[in-house]
């Protein structure tokens, strides 16, 4: 019986070993067959896609031109199984690439052209510049361009005396305008200076072999002090019944011409002029002067002027604050008064510019040695300067006495702002620089910053003299910290001499 059961264990163990051998022999068999048959499938599937692939580029280098039959491609689809078709969309363009859609140029505006309107032999109006008209009249769009002077026919009316209406009209010898007119008008204030006005437009246009007329019976501009030009370089447009009309580098004198001219002075547009900050609002800018690769001066700060002027009421002042749009330049090496000096000039509102100098403080009459700029141990802004002009978008309520003007103020003598060498001067906190005590003109600053004869070409600040506001303000935080830490200790010390002296007269009951 013991002889029976060791046999059936042996004879078990004999099977199963026999068992797990089939089963590996199996799975070898399937993993070759496996491999073998997923690497001829993988090999026929490279060949296959890389001569669908050498077929389709030939197909894209042979048809470049025809992009209807190479986005259709019978050739490459008829020879490309599904798996082998997405393979070759991967590796390959299976179509031409696409081409970028190009956009077309503006069409530039017409050359800029002179139109006068004469009466008795004189000229009494003037219109110049560069004009478009864009016309849509049933779902129609003309785009009409206003001849040059040579080729028109000018007319209109003139004011005489005290008349405050005038016109031009523009008669094209050929094209698909006809005529354009231009109505101005004097509109009278109580408050500030007359104004001319462009108060009305009608043209006749040629339309699908229709004349069709437009008009617009609106103020469509308002111009400068009839006594002045009004011009407008950057240009606009404005829209009317059915055109939209634009205009570049425009001048226009509609009343007051004399001697066939325009005016000495004229008044500049605001988009000539430019974005004017809010007198609470005035920008933080950071201004460098470099000649070469040297950086000289970087001022930073936010600066204000109050500018006397006269108004049509009397005498008044308005502030004006230096814009985010300008334009720096300047000198690294210059004499003022015979001594050494930087200076940067900053321009800004088209006419407006603002010299400041920077002297140094060692007054040496060696004018070579003096262009150095290296030996004093401090410096300091020692002139300021302002070229301005009186335009009805700075100064609303000027009087037409001044309108136009330019003018120039200097003040000079002056010890500002001193600090050493290789140093900036700093001074957040706001202050007024009264330039003039006689007319009371005013130079406020704040988050100010500013450093001369600098070396390098870094706009970085040197370290900094802090004006004696900051200083004050800056001893104020630990002042006021140090008060309210010697407070808190006395009331401290305070209860703790009332709560003692409870406590004894507790003792003292019982």
């Amino acid at each position: 019986m013991k002889t029976n059961f060791i046999g059936a264990v042996v004879l078990c163990v004999f099977v199963c070993s026999a068992d797990q051998m089939t089963t590996m022999a199996q799975n070898v068999s399937t993993e070759q067959v496996t491999t073998a048959t997923s690497s001829g499938t993988t090999e026929a599937t490279t060949a296959t896609t890389e001569a669908t692939t050498a077929t389709t580029n030939v197909t894209a280098q042979t048809t470049p031109t025809t992009p209807n039959a190479t986005s259709e491609a019978p050739t490459t689809n008829s020879t490309m199984e599904p798996t082998t078709k997405a393979n070759t969309t991967s590796e390959g363009p299976t179509t031409a690439p696409t081409t970028a859609p190009t956009t077309a140029a503006p069409t530039p505006m017409p050359p800029k052209s002179t139109y006068k309107v004469m009466a008795g032999g004189k000229t009494c109006l003037i219109m110049e510049g560069s004009f478009r008209m864009m016309v849509t009249i049933n779902k129609t769009t003309l785009i009409v361009d206003v001849p040059s002077d040579k080729e028109v026919n000018v007319t209109g009316m003139c004011a005489s005396g005290n008349e405050t209406e005038s016109s031009i009209t523009i008669t094209p010898k050929s094209g698909a305008l006809k005529s354009l007119t231009f109505d101005f008008k004097i509109n009278k204030n109580k408050d500030m200076a007359d104004k001319s006005e462009l108060v009305s437009m009608s043209a006749e246009v040629m339309v699908d072999g229709k004349v069709e007329p437009i008009s617009a019976n609106k103020t469509l501009l308002v111009l400068s002090n009839p006594k002045l030009f009004y011009k407008c370089d950057v240009g606009s447009n404005f829209t009317a019944d059915k055109v939209i009309f634009k205009y570049e580098q425009l001048k226009v004198q509609a009343f007051n011409v004399e001697n066939e001219k325009f005016a000495e002075n004229g008044e500049d547009c605001s988009e000539d002029v430019g974005p004017i900050p809010a007198p609470g609002n005035i920008p933080v800018n950071t201004y460098a002067v470099t000649e070469g690769n040297k950086t000289c001066i970087v001022f930073k700060g936010s600066m204000k002027f109050v500018i006397p002027y006269v108004a049509k009421s009397g005498n008044a002042t308005e502030p004006v604050g230096l814009p985010e749009k300008f334009t720096v330049s300047g000198s690294c090496n210059t004499l003022l008064h015979g001594e050494v000096s930087q200076k940067m000039e900053v321009k800004f509102y088209e006419d407006w510019i603002l010299t400041i100098y920077f002297t140094d403080s060692d007054n040496k009459t060696d004018v070579q040695n003096q262009l150095t700029a290296d030996s004093s141990d401090k410096y300091f802004i020692s002139q300021i300067e302002l070229e301005y002009e009186y335009n009805s978008n700075l100064f609303v309520k000027a009087d037409e006495s001044v309108l136009g003007k330019k003018a120039k103020f200097t003040a000079a003598n002056l010890t500002l702002w001193e600090t050493g060498k290789d140093k900036s001067y700093m001074c957040n906190k706001e202050s007024t620089i009264n330039l003039s005590s006689k007319d009371g003109f005013e130079l406020t600053v704040s988050k100010v910053q500013y450093q001369a004869f600098k070396k390098g070409n870094s706009n970085a600040f040197g370290d900094a003299s802090e004006c004696a506001a900051d200083e004050e303000t800056n001893s104020i935080v630990p002042i006021a910290v140090g008060a309210a830490l010697a407070g808190l200790v006395i009331i401290v010390l305070i209860a703790y001499l009332i709560g003692r002296k409870r406590s004894r007269a507790g003792y003292e009951q019982v």
